[in-house]
């Protein structure tokens, strides 16, 4: 597990996965923490991001798989948007 040592910094919670015996990354699965600070009108937003790797029988890993997921809400004048 990826934790920051402290919240008040900006830094990400998640989960990187390393292949011991090459020291390969293999898959990561991040979140911001709660000091990223999201302008206005955005007053809650919630992004995921997805990674994984492979080896294709060469000496480096290559991205197979990249996504990104986001949902929030967002306030404009007296309508909201979620």
């Amino acid at each position: 597990m990826l934790k920051p040592k402290h919240s008040l910094k900006t830094a990400f919670n998640g989960r990187v996965a390393v292949l011991d015996s090459v020291y390969a990354l293999v898959e990561v699965e991040l979140t911001p923490n709660r000091a990223f600070l999201f302008p206005p009108p955005v007053r809650e937003l919630t992004i995921i991001m997805r990674q994984q790797f492979s080896n294709f029988g060469g000496d480096y890993y290559m991205r197979v798989r990249k996504c990104w997921g986001c949902s929030g809400n967002t306030i404009f004048a007296r309508f909201r948007l979620s």
